[in-house]
């Protein structure tokens, strides 16, 4: 520790803002549903126990999206569960443990995890499951863990036969009912573990779901992603005036998926820039936001959700090639036309022009209705007469003509040079 702490002073701004705005936690209303089942799990149990009834562990299970906060909050809850000065009964400890599992693992490698986990000082990947499990459950009552988070808990059953996947069901049940000590286990992951858990209704009887919703477009989310906008400007001193409206919020919840985390980083990732490439405004703009979009996903501007007409009809959360084409001269074309989704590029050294689509996709209305906003364009360049002298001009009207029956994917060619 004392070694990471003395590189503090060396660290870079952006190192610096980043770490800055990052330790600034933002709690979202799902927080306190999450602490709220999380308390009903562990009254159910040390109930159980003061009433001298067979004790069996309550857990949570917990499924969202990728990047939708999950992994943030269940930290959030563990530490502010283990830092409470109020005793639990029973002689119970306020001790938890996170594992986070690989796309490998199977019932044995988890036991394993857990030990690994626990700083188990022996490697036991040689012995048989039931030995390894053995140890786990006994170094689980030495350490006094009560809760145990297994992360990414898909990955139990991803790939596996049915047999398997109802041996690893029927063990997480058990280790649940054990007489010595049961754990409370938080199970969390993508929806798809739901799926799995409901095979076993022993296992479903014992667990709480809780789910991590995708941001809705409606006016609490708009509400919520101004809150987070100017909650994390404050923090460095960056004005959000600027992008304080619900064109830029709702670009803001499609650039990031509708995944919170995600949006919570982009806006970070924004006000970082902002502190350490242009210290001298230190306001907030849409272009900051188009920036570190462009980074995530390698688009070119023209297909920037921060930049582009209509932001809907670009895919997010995938990444891009780099559609900047170096070997054609750009024109410049007119909003409307790229409203449509629709580029035209001309190559110098051939006179011809090309139709390049956004994401590789063809709108016969898009193409259609652009038609006419085309053809003026074409007209008012300089390079009209060259283009006048060759048949491109013919062909050009012609593809669009004939946009309402669009069957010839042929005469398209999608950023790439013509051979």
């Amino acid at each position: 520790m004392s070694e990471i702490d003395d590189t503090t002073s060396n660290l870079t701004p952006s190192v610096e803002v980043l770490a800055k705005l990052k330790s600034r936690y933002y709690e979202f209303p799902r927080r306190e549903k999450l602490g709220k089942a999380f308390d009903r799990a562990l009254d159910q149990f040390l109930s159980a126990y003061l009433a001298g009834q067979h004790i069996e562990g309550r857990g949570l299970i917990v499924t969202g999206g990728t990047r939708t906060g999950k992994s943030h909050d269940i930290k959030d809850l563990l530490r502010s569960f283990a830092a409470s000065d109020e005793p639990l009964p029973g002689g119970f400890q306020r001790n938890y443990l996170r594992v986070s599992l690989r796309s490998t693992v199977n019932w044995k490698g988890l036991g394993v995890a857990i030990l690994e986990a626990v700083n188990y000082p022996f490697k036991l990947d040689h012995r048989s499951t039931a030995t390894i499990w053995s140890r786990a459950e006994s170094q689980l009552m030495r350490e006094k863990y009560l809760i145990v988070n297994n992360d990414e808990a898909q990955h139990l059953f991803s790939d596996k036969r049915p047999a398997e996947i109802e041996g690893i069901l029927n063990g997480l049940k058990d280790v649940m009912k054990r007489p010595g000590w049961p754990i409370l286990p938080i199970y969390s992951g993508v929806p798809e573990l739901l799926n799995y858990a409901n095979a076993n209704e022993q296992l479903t009887s014992l667990l709480e779901p809780v789910t991590y919703h995708d941001i809705a477009y409606d006016a609490i989310s708009l509400k919520e992603v101004d809150t987070i906008l100017v909650t994390f400007s404050q923090v460095v001193g960056v004005d959000p005036t600027e992008v304080r409206n619900s064109e830029i919020h709702n670009r803001l919840i499609h650039a990031s998926a509708r995944r919170w985390g995600r949006l919570i980083e982009l806006i970070i990732q924004s006000l970082a820039n902002v502190c350490v490439d242009h210290q001298d405004r230190k306001a907030l703009l849409v272009t900051d936001f188009a920036k570190v979009f462009q980074r995530w996903t390698g688009v070119s501007d023209a297909a920037n959700v921060f930049i582009f007409e209509n932001p809907y009809r670009i895919t997010t959360g995938i990444l891009y090639k780099d559609e900047r084409l170096h070997q054609y001269s750009e024109i410049e074309m007119p909003r409307s036309c790229c409203s449509c989704g629709v580029f035209l590029y001309f190559i110098e050294n051939r006179g011809n022009f090309e139709i390049k689509p956004l994401n590789n996709e063809i709108s016969k209305f898009g193409i259609h209705n652009t038609l006419n906003t085309l053809i003026n364009f074409l007209k008012s360049q300089a390079i009209t007469d060259e283009i006048m002298a060759s048949d491109t001009y013919s062909r050009v009207q012609k593809l669009f003509a004939s946009s309402r029956d669009f069957g010839d994917k042929s005469r398209l060619v999608v950023g790439e040079r013509k051979s």
